[in-house]
């Protein structure tokens, strides 16, 4: 075992100073691109880097920073003030790029302060104009950046198995540093430069910066276009890495993150190439991690940790040890962000390590991460042979040729993957590896925050427990890393303040409580019992503790000593009202018997409940109540009883809590209401696809992509039956490329909460291995009233996200589509939305790239309610005089508002604005009794948009009123 002490790493790094690429006195072309160069005509356009004569004194500066001890704000100031004062030598370049885009030498060009350079695409004669500028030292090209892909298939995400914590996280000592020193990563903020993550998983959505309160363009940075304002991952690579560094899967008992308590932002430059010629996207992603939000005084929004599983794209023979980025990525950590470095998975010879990882201009930079199988395999863990090994094949003193610096578990990792799922099969890389060692970084830096970016690297080694050779080898490194001790190694000077966060009401625990050290910018969060731990240095603090559900509270002067625990509790009040979800939205039923149960689940820190009921009421008349009975859990029921046909029931929960916090469900209850009616079913179709489905069409949707859709007796599901409609190969075999088909059935008249249900196989690619299209796979639509076709989704179904492809394939980028389904399986969607005269299609697409069997169809039946006005009773129709409210409300574009009247009566429909003004009038003139619909699209009687508010609806139907409300939020 490895150990230096403080003293023996401050002298190392004192030793190692952060150094710069050299550049030559006069401007040189890099000899890869004068290779390039050779082979292109005189005005064929090439994408160069341009850098600059007088690049920034950060060397010298960082070497000032660390003997002042500089707070980790300061120094982001310092530095970042200093690259962009450097830049302004950038001035007289511009000024001739611009005067030259007239004469098309110049195609485009773009200038960074990250490193004092200028990207551009010329022609390759003017490359040869710019090598002759005094002010630019090296011209070198525009390269491209490959993802270092992990080894073996990567399955799709499956729901969670409650994994606890994983295999890797227990291997490095992850655990005991939560729960033996308190410290989770919370306050800190990490990132990745990846393929992007899944913004909505449930692992990482919480804590994404841009959920809490901050803009978008701080926490997410979109190169490549299409998803500017939400994280988004196409290929899966950067949500899994994600999820290892800071994944929490609370409700699912998955702890997946090292440092689960972070924040996180993110880039998703990786795997995807160049956004234009004239930009880089790594150079870009670099300077954006220097300063998220463009302010050298703020420091909240720097994250501490970057995690990089990328290497160059070594083409034309450019040589290894390549020094294309070293620059940005020296500047960026000398602004204080850490960057971590996967070495890459190209096995167990020597000197396989790729660049960036292969830098060793330092003992810590590029600082290199090779991979140990901790999930297979007990203490000590053996190195993966798809691990990178070194030396480096850099030209530096042999001290410093041996690579990777470290090792971590890299091995069948269990973490996050898009779609809201987790994986562990086949994801196997030292991409695996280097988020752990990311992750120690947020710890290290929680439990001492203006920790210098070198010594946290050297602490990592130092602490890392030997493998392999006797101290640093080619394998492991230093060896395995250790968090509990990386994080012991930094906290000297400290001590605990602890406590207990409690509801005043009843002393009840209170979990997810965040608690504030005012002073120091600094966070943690109540556990489970309540209970809350946190580090700080000696020194009085102000403690302000807050919680969704109860109001705020603050301590002041608590007094924190070296090695000695402080106790500080809570007990706050309960302010909030009981939280309601997962209310059943009753389908409309033919059951005349009843009754009608309806479950709830309802959420409170105060019980037990002051009232709990079920209200309802039939055909408008009014409310009547039933108290809810407890069906354990959080979940409570009550029974509407049965009620005769025509019957239109509505129903709200109304809960409050001990101290009469109240909610409801719908929150704007009793003007919204959860409803059905009480009427005979009516199939609209039904067809078991033996006949030849009469009426039914089918044809290519899209021009040049081909029709297979036709009855086949290959698979069948109905009982007894021989035929279903497949898309795919006439034969046995599997479909061919390029289709886009449709089969579209006959009108429909879809009436009151219409439903469309049949039973599918389908077998269609998956891989998306082809990217250039969509993936294939089946897609419902619908037109309404003969217009276009437009998405529909099943209700839950089996769905595939598709990415986007730089070439339109079949599908639209990002489409919901169903693939690979090798049995069958009944789906069910709710067409309730699409009243009227109506056309489903069943749309199947491929780009031909994989092949498969194909997707059939089975069994199709749609069904509706309708309510017979003329079975009515005279004296009863005055009672369905109904203004049933809009749907969407709020809504951003369009709503639909329903409405029933008795009797034939002159009808007037009118909005109004809050000042009683009218501003648009839907319906004017008879009409007949009924269900009617009507769409309002927020413009008013001129056509206008109408600026967001609250808008007041009144129905009129001879002497029958009745008023609403729907909001509008642009």
């Amino acid at each position: 075992r490895l150990v230096w002490s403080l003293a023996t790493l401050l002298l190392v790094l004192s030793a190692s100073p952060l150094v710069l690429p050299g550049r030559a006195a006069a401007a040189e072309i890099h000899p890869g691109l004068a290779l390039d160069l050779e082979t292109l005509a005189p005005d064929d356009p090439v994408s160069v880097v341009l850098f600059m004569r007088d690049p920034a004194p950060i060397a010298s500066l960082d070497a000032t920073l660390k003997q002042e001890r500089a707070t980790r704000k300061e120094r982001h100031r310092r530095v970042v003030v200093a690259l962009q004062e450097a830049s302004r030598s950038q001035a007289d370049l511009l000024g001739y790029l611009a005067d030259h885009e007239s004469s098309g030498e110049v195609f485009g060009y773009t200038s960074y302060w990250i490193a004092n350079m200028v990207v551009a695409q010329v022609t390759r004669d003017f490359v040869y104009e710019l090598a002759a500028r005094v002010d630019v030292a090296v011209i070198e090209p525009n390269l491209k950046v490959e993802l270092i892909t992990p080894v073996g298939d990567m399955l799709p995400g499956e729901p969670s198995r409650g994994i606890g914590v994983t295999p890797g996280l227990r291997a490095i000592n992850a655990d005991r540093v939560w729960y033996e020193l308190g410290i989770t990563g919370a306050g800190r903020l990490v990132a990745n430069l990846d393929t992007g993550v899944d913004g909505n998983h449930p692992a990482l959505a919480s804590r994404w910066r841009g959920a809490n309160g901050h803009p978008a363009s701080e926490c997410w940075l979109d190169v490549l276009g299409g998803h500017p304002d939400f994280p988004y991952d196409g290929y899966g690579h950067g949500t899994h890495v994600l999820g290892t560094m800071t994944g929490l899967g609370a409700a699912t008992e998955d702890s997946i993150g090292v440092a689960w308590g972070a924040m996180w932002i993110a880039c998703n430059a990786i795997d995807q190439g160049v956004s234009e010629e004239f930009e880089n996207d790594v150079t870009e992603a670099f300077q954006w991690f220097a300063d998220p939000d463009g302010d050298p005084e703020t420091v909240d929004d720097v994250p501490d940790v970057v995690q990089n599983s990328w290497r160059v794209y070594e083409v034309f023979g450019y040589p290894n040890c390549d020094d294309t980025w070293w620059a940005v990525i020296d500047h960026c950590e000398a602004a204080g962000v850490v960057t971590t470095w996967s070495a890459g998975n190209e096995g167990d010879d020597p000197g396989t390590i790729g660049s960036p990882p292969d830098r060793a201009t330092t003992l810590t930079n590029c600082f290199s991460i090779g991979a140990v199988d901790a999930t297979n395999y007990s203490f000590p863990y053996p190195i993966a042979g798809f691990s990178s090994r070194g030396p480096t094949l850099c030209d530096v003193p042999a001290d410093r040729k041996i690579k990777p610096e470290v090792s971590a578990p890299g091995v069948e990792v269990y973490s996050s993957v898009p779609g809201g799922g987790y994986q562990q099969s086949g994801w196997n890389g030292t991409s695996m590896a280097g988020p752990h060692v990311a992750g120690i970084v947020a710890l290290m830096r929680e439990a001492n925050p203006d920790l210098d970016v070198d010594l946290i690297k050297t602490i990592i080694m130092a602490t890392a427990v030997d493998h392999g050779a006797s101290g640093e080898d080619n394998d492991y490194g230093w060896g395995v890393v250790d968090a509990y001790e990386a994080v012991l190694a930094v906290i000297g000077g400290y001590g605990t303040l602890t406590g207990t966060i409690t509801n005043s009401f009843d002393g009840s625990p209170i979990p997810g409580a965040v608690i504030d050290i005012m002073e120091l910018d600094r966070q943690t969060t109540s556990r489970a019992d309540g209970t809350y731990t946190i580090l700080l240095p000696e020194d009085s603090y102000t403690v302000s503790v807050s919680h969704p559900s109860f109001a705020p509270a603050t301590a002041y002067g608590v007094a924190v000593y070296e090695d000695l625990v402080t106790t500080q509790d809570f007990a706050l009040d309960d302010i909030a009202a009981p939280v309601i979800t997962n209310t059943t939205a009753h389908r409309s039923t033919d059951d005349t018997a009843g009754p009608y149960t309806i479950a709830t689940d309802i959420f409170d820190f105060s019980l037990p409940f002051s009232w709990a009921l079920l209200k309802y009421r039939t055909n408008g008349g009014p409310f009547q109540a039933i108290g809810l009975s407890y069906a354990g859990g959080d979940t409570y029921t009550a029974d509407i009883p049965g009620q005769p046909y025509t019957t239109y029931v509505e129903y709200y929960i109304d809960v409050a809590d001990a101290l009469d916090n109240a909610a409801t469900d719908p929150p704007g209850a009793p003007a919204e209401l959860y409803n059905f009616y009480v009427a005979p079913i009516v199939e609209l179709l039904a067809d078991d696809m033996e006949s030849g489905a009469p009426g039914w069409t089918h044809d290519a949707v899209t021009g040049g992509f081909g029709d297979q859709w036709h009855l086949s007796t290959q698979r069948n599901y109905t009982p007894g039956g021989t035929t279903s409609w497949k898309c795919g190969d006439t034969g046995t075999g599997d479909y061919g490329s390029l289709l886009d088909a449709g089969l579209v059935t006959p009108p429909l008249d879809l009436g009151i909460d219409s439903y469309l249900h049949y039973w599918q196989w389908i077998d269609s690619e998956t891989s998306g291995s082809y990217p250039d299209y969509a993936y294939d796979g089946g897609l419902l639509e619908i037109s309404v009233g003969g217009g276009p076709f437009m998405q529909i989704f099943p209700d839950g179904g089996y769905t595939h996200r598709v990415r986007e492809g730089s070439t339109p394939g079949p599908f639209p980028a990002e489409t919901e589509i169903f693939a690979g389904q090798l049995d069958w399986h009944e789906v069910h969607c709710n067409l309730g939305a699409y009243a009227g005269s109506a056309q489903i299609r069943f749309r199947f697409g491929t780009d031909g790239a994989d092949t498969a069997e194909g997707w059939y169809v089975d069994d199709v039946v749609v069904d509706g309610f309708f309510v017979d006005m003329a079975a009515i009773p005279a004296e009863e129709s005055a009672r369905l005089f109904l203004l049933q409210g809009a749907d969407p409300n709020p809504f951003v574009s369009r709503t639909t508002l329903r409405y029933q009247i008795g009797a034939s009566a002159d009808v007037s429909l009118q909005v109004f604005d809050l000042g009683g003004r009218l501003v648009r009038t839907l319906v004017a003139g008879r009409q007949e009794p009924g269900l009617h619909l009507v769409d309002w699209d927020g413009l008013d009687d001129g056509a206008r948009r109408l600026p967001s508010g609250v808008y007041l609806t009144r129905l009129q139907a001879g002497n029958s009123q009745a008023t609403g409300k729907v909001i509008l939020s642009r």
